[in-house]
């Protein structure tokens, strides 16, 4: 089915996943507003809602068994294209100079090797952005997700793609496709999530104009998902506890000197001794000091107890 947005056209296909086949959703089950469609008791639909110059969508399924529904989207006709899942993939992930079987590249070459495959998909909670976007010549489109959500068997995880050569899009449940990045030159089996009743949404843009036009869009959706914190104590409350907490719990006696502390949890939930500051170098030391030039005192007796007086510069 083609979609119209903005004066331009997206061509828009959706499949289900039966067992392990992805099973084509038929264009006459398709209409502007999305589609409705059963097959062997299981139903999948989709809704399109014009929303200004973006088009919001709502994926559903009901199944019997664990499935997933893939939403593609492509771009035909265009050149100069060039792939973005936000810390994920750009453009081919530079196939030509990269060492093939190092990191996950978006190419039809080297199919022997585990990380070179023309589609990626990752769960949409690994991107910097829970987002694909597609860039040519002229333009850019993007479909952003919901990272999670509910189902029968409790919180699913949503992937998004990217596929060679004009498509891109996202999956209620995601499917680690073709493998799963591990580390640097290490696979390991493709992870997925499934359910039988579930559902999410987001947002469909399409914008004409270079490649930096992503920028924008990336920004609209920071700005749905941020969630700014909310300060509990006042910057001089803040700045005495972090000194406190250096003076006290970082000092460790038995070496007469400062340290980093670590635990590691469940199995040992206490605070311990690790690295002395003199031995990680004051450079890294000094980030816990980050807000100090910031207090709105002169000097404060964080560590009155050993005589210790802290002072800043205003």
């Amino acid at each position: 089915m083609k979609l119209d947005l903005n004066s331009q056209t997206l061509n828009v296909s959706f499949a289900c996943r039966i067992e392990d086949a992805w099973v084509p959703v038929p264009e006459t089950a398709c209409t502007q507003s999305g589609f409705d469609w059963t097959l062997n008791g299981a139903h999948y639909s989709a809704q399109f809602t014009p929303a200004g110059d973006t088009l919001c969508y709502t994926l559903q399924m009901d199944a019997p068994n664990p499935t997933q529904l893939r939403m593609w989207l492509a771009v035909p006709g265009q050149s100069d294209y060039f792939h973005v899942i936000p810390c994920n993939i750009y453009g081919d992930n530079h196939a030509a100079e990269a060492k093939p079987g190092e990191f996950p590249l978006l190419t039809k070459d080297h199919h022997e090797v585990a990380f070179c495959a023309p589609l990626w998909e990752f769960r949409a909670d690994r991107a910097a952005m829970p987002l694909a976007a597609l860039c040519w010549d002229g333009g850019v489109a993007a479909a952003a997700v919901e990272p999670y959500s509910e189902s029968e068997a409790g919180i699913i995880r949503n992937g998004v793609f990217a596929a060679l050569p004009d498509a891109f899009g996202i999956s209620l449940g995601y499917t680690n496709d073709p493998t799963t990045f591990k580390n640097r030159s290490t696979p390991a089996p493709s992870t997925r999530s499934m359910a039988c009743k579930a559902q999410t949404s987001g947002r469909i843009y399409l914008h004409s104009g270079p490649r930096t036009e992503l920028h924008e869009i990336i920004r609209q959706e920071y700005a749905r998902h941020q969630d700014r914190a909310v300060p509990r104590n006042t910057l001089r409350q803040a700045v005495q506890g972090m000194l406190d907490t250096f003076a006290y719990q970082n000092f460790d006696a038995a070496a007469g000197e400062y340290t980093n502390r670590c635990c590691r949890p469940p199995r040992e939930t206490e605070m311990r001794p690790w690295r002395l500051v003199t031995e990680i170098g004051w450079r890294r030391a000094g980030l816990s000091a980050g807000a100090l030039p910031r207090c709105p005192w002169r000097g404060c007796r964080s560590a009155a107890g050993r005589g210790h007086e802290w002072r800043t510069a205003v």
